[in-house]
């Protein structure tokens, strides 16, 4: 197997000249390295996070060593403080620390982009390009002997509403259970005489010259030597893959493709908020997976509109403590049922009513709040949540609000309604941002057309979740992959 060629400790300045030069080693960054290197393209990839070798990464299962994988530690709050969005940051992005799971694009969402924002996905391209990823990422349909029992509370309330469910896709090898991510799938499977990683490194200036990226620069520091460095790329081809966040900054830092004064604008983030069951059995979550059953029963999988998805989580102690609404003593007598808990998300399929702008420092900040439609999708998927662990025998249930919500029958699930999904209602996290440099074959209101190269700039690309013109209403990951193979294949047909 090809050793991964990377940079993580600096003590020089360096300068490349590749055939492309990629922002950025998440979901995209390494299906589009790979691929571009399959074609022969020399690639050099600008990742500010570190690298972690896979033998690293299965060392590190104490849960406080887990949020080096984030960025700012898994902490990045919207200016208002009403919801945290959680971003990878290192080689191989969220697809290191997320939970691998995989649905396609639902069809009304992309008949819609394609309608409404000019679009021209094939539905056989993307179809191609799912499988393609599918094969290389290793994707199969979790099994309910290898899910735990806390999963399948959510599986038996589904069942008692008849309420459309399923156990769901992820890239996992249930014989070594372990997730797959794009850095062992697709970067480390990569000729290392094609493709350079420089990690610690961060994109930081963009020079364009006669309408074409010239030379980007990342700038390192050494904290041995406490010595700073940089790294100069003059690329033919520049790739920003940072994520919708930090591609967006980058954009407008630069002052790139951004005219129509369209970068950073029609975020959306899939707000997220819990909801805790406990039961008289123990169920032992913590010894099954983080995350396995879904209910599609309200999402636009099965109403072909913008709704909710349900999905089964467990996480570890500290992370179901900041969960349970109580502190001291009654947070303490919440955790001595732990072991008796199933827990389930709500993710809303959000209208993309979010910005990202530079704050007096340059770095992005997000401005977000749940429009009054988001709220009632929010509320439904809420009370829907309930409902399906009280028919799955909770003895009671403790909603995401920051007020102690705690119900005990169906009867009491207007207590739902009466606490609101305001700003400063509920615990709302993200980790699902898309958006911001929307998609689109009009240059007035969008940033890159349908092959993801900018209206404005002949050789600067945009690959990520940070192109899509609206949520999805499902985990994106397999949509972002796929996304990143068409137009890999779109480069490589195009240039050289």
């Amino acid at each position: 197997m090809p050793k991964l060629n990377v940079e993580t400790s600096y003590s020089k300045n360096w300068t490349e000249s590749p055939d492309v030069c990629i922002i950025g080693t998440g979901a995209a960054g390494c299906v589009l390295a790979y691929e571009l290197s399959e074609k022969g393209k020399t690639v050099v990839m600008l990742e500010r996070g570190n690298h972690y070798t896979v033998d690293d990464i299965r060392k590190i299962v104490r849960e406080e060593d887990l949020s080096k994988f984030w960025k700012n530690r898994a902490v990045f709050l919207s200016r208002n403080y009403s919801v945290n969005i959680a971003q990878g940051e290192c080689v191989g992005g969220s697809t290191i620390i997320n939970y691998g799971i995989c649905f396609e694009i639902p069809q009304a969402v992309l008949s819609y982009w394609n309608v409404a924002f000019g679009l021209d996905i094939a539905s056989r391209d993307l179809q191609d390009a799912y499988n393609q990823v599918r094969e290389k990422i290793g994707i199969s349909t979790l099994k309910e002997e290898d899910a735990g029992e806390s999963h399948k509370k959510l599986q038996d309330g589904c069942k008692k509403l008849g309420y459309s469910s399923g156990w769901m896709d992820k890239a996992y090898d249930s014989a070594k259970k372990e997730k797959h991510n794009a850095m062992t799938a697709y970067l480390e499977k990569a000729n290392p005489e094609r493709v350079k990683v420089f990690a610690n490194c961060t994109a930081d200036k963009v020079v364009v010259k006669n309408n074409k990226v010239q030379t980007i620069k990342g700038f390192t520091y050494n904290e041995q030597t406490k010595q700073s460095y940089t790294v100069t790329v003059n690329p033919k081809i520049a790739i920003i893959s940072a994520g919708p966040i930090a591609s967006s900054e980058i954009l407008l830092r630069n002052k790139l493709a951004n005219s129509n004064d369209q970068v950073g604008k029609h975020l959306s983030l899939h707000p997220s908020t819990s909801v805790i069951a406990m039961f008289d059995d123990k169920i032992n979550g913590d010894e099954g997976m983080a995350m396995a059953y879904y209910c599609d029963e309200f999402s636009v999988r099965k109403t072909n509109k913008p709704g909710f998805m349900i999905e089964s989580v467990f996480v570890p102690p500290s992370q179901f403590s900041i969960a349970i609404p109580s502190f001291g003593e009654k947070n303490y007598e919440y955790m001595k049922k732990y072991n008796h808990c199933a827990m389930a998300g709500i993710l809303v399929h959000d209208e993309p009513s979010g910005t990202i702008s530079l704050n007096w420092g340059d770095r992005a900040v997000v401005d977000y709040n749940l429009s009054t439609m988001d709220q009632y999708k929010m509320l439904d998927g809420l009370k829907e949540t309930a409902r399906i662990f009280f028919r799955a025998g909770a003895r009671n249930v403790i909603t995401g609000h920051i007020k102690e919500t705690v119900l005990w029958n169906e009867t009491e699930l207007r207590l739902i309604e009466m606490r609101g999904a305001g700003m400063g209602s509920l615990q709302i996290q993200s980790v699902h941002p898309q958006g911001g440099n929307r998609m689109g074959n009009d240059p007035s209101n969008s940033v890159v057309n349908p092959n993801c190269r900018t209206h404005e700039i002949e050789n600067l690309y945009v690959c990520d979740a940070s192109v899509f013109p609206t949520s999805i209403g499902v985990n994106p990951q397999f949509t972002i992959m796929a996304i990143a193979t068409i137009v890999s294949k779109h480069i490589n047909e195009k240039y050289f």
